[in-house]
């Protein structure tokens, strides 16, 4: 599992804060919301509710989307501001809001 992985090469660098997660990343992790930044490097159809929703007013969360790499900036509860960079390719993520 790459968790287990991840967890086992941590000791060969000098991270102090390092937490692991094994559960469904397209919901991000509402437990630990809100967040500053989010970054995820799998692909989605489009972008899910839940990332958007677990940003901070002024947070930003960075995502491929189909063929495109998206910047969103949460601007005010319900308002946000998208940028759009095409011609990048991912693998798709799994979970409810991605491909099953």
């Amino acid at each position: 599992m790459l968790k287990n992985i991840a967890q086992m090469g941590i000791p060969n660098f000098d991270f102090k804060n390092v937490e692991f997660f094994n559960q469904d990343g397209s919901k991000a992790l509402v437990e630990h919301a809100p967040f500053d930044k989010i970054l995820a490097s799998a692909s989605v159809p489009e972008i899910p509710p839940p990332i958007k929703k677990q940003l901070k007013i002024n947070g930003i969360a960075v995502l491929p989307v189909r063929d495109l790499v998206v910047k969103i900036t949460k601007k005010s509860k319900s308002e946000y501001e998208t940028e759009e960079h095409p011609f990048f390719a991912f693998v798709p993520m799994r979970g409810e809001y991605g491909k099953n």
